[in-house]
């Protein structure tokens, strides 16, 4: 039968070969950027939920005079607050330096009850 396989063995070490190099070059990549993503998307998300919290805030307090703005640092990030009010609306914003240091802005408006 097959008596010199020697040829066989070197072909199929190419063929893996071949393919630990497309997982390095192709997907480790990706799933690197998808991962960075992953973090930006979640400190999106909580940068966020801290403006609707704050928004809450300002939309029941009545003895709160417009525009307010004021400053807190969460999780080492300081973020800068604006509220201002427009015709029976409230919009607030928040800006912040995301962890790529990118100037990033978010707003929200909600109905006001005064």
């Amino acid at each position: 039968m097959l008596q010199n396989n020697k040829g066989y063995l070197a072909i199929t070490e190419l063929y893996a070969f071949t393919i630990y190099i497309f997982l390095l070059l192709f997907i480790l990549p990706s799933l690197l950027t998808i991962h960075q993503e992953q973090i930006r998307f979640e400190e999106k998300r909580m940068v966020m939920h801290l403006l609707h919290s704050e928004l809450q805030k300002v939309i029941w307090d009545a003895t709160l005079d417009f525009p307010t703005s004021y400053s807190m640092n969460y999780k080492q990030t300081p973020m800068h607050f604006t509220f201002e009010e427009e015709t029976n609306v409230i919009r607030g914003c928040v800006e912040w330096t995301s962890k790529r240091e990118k100037q990033s802005k978010e707003c929200f408006y909600a109905k006001a009850y005064k």
